[in-house]
């Protein structure tokens, strides 16, 4: 037998070209396949976020305040009403100004203290820092802390928060700080 070639239009000069037969579509049954597959994918999508929302994901956080809180000078302590738990992350933020001799008032104190006069801590509830500074305490019997103008921590033991000014007597004070306080606490 012989093969004898076939003509071609590239081949055929004068011919003209006939143009491929259309690519063949999907059929209806592979749509739909991809269809149902792309509904499974949202329905997993939407499960996840109801899920994680609703709390089942892990811990959630609550955030209470910013309270704000007037600290007289002329009280030892001022209750924020905030109850502190274990684990509880605090963001104080203050300013006003105290003095701690309303007879001297060339004698300011910021929120971190009267600034150059050391010999004015002798007098203070927190050690070897500026006299008459915001300071905090958590729960009736809790050890002071320094605040300052900014401070930020972790709640190690359950309580009331306090704050107050770094000065033993506080019969002589004038002035005021104002805190404002941000609890986020983990559910």
């Amino acid at each position: 037998t012989v093969t004898v070639p076939r003509a071609t239009p590239e081949s055929t000069p004068g011919v003209p070209a006939v143009p491929a037969p259309p690519a063949a579509k999907p059929s209806a049954s592979r749509w739909g396949l991809l269809g149902a597959l792309a509904a499974v994918v949202v329905l997993i999508v939407v499960g996840l976020v109801v899920f994680l929302g609703s709390g089942g994901g892990g811990p959630t956080r609550t955030t209470i305040g910013p309270r704000a809180v007037h600290v007289s000078a002329r009280q030892a302590w001022t209750d924020t009403g905030i109850v502190l738990r274990p684990g509880d992350d605090v963001s104080i933020t203050a300013t006003g100004t105290v003095y701690p001799d309303a007879a001297f008032p060339q004698y300011a104190a910021t929120p971190d203290g009267v600034p150059n006069h050391p010999d004015f801590r002798k007098s203070n509830v927190v050690g070897d820092v500026d006299h008459s500074g915001l300071i905090g305490r958590v729960g009736e019997a809790g050890a002071p802390f320094v605040v300052g103008h900014f401070d930020q921590f972790t709640a190690q033991a359950a309580g009331r928060l306090f704050l107050g000014v770094n000065d033993v007597g506080v019969e002589n004070n004038a002035g005021a700080f104002d805190a404002n306080v941000t609890v986020t606490r983990k559910r």
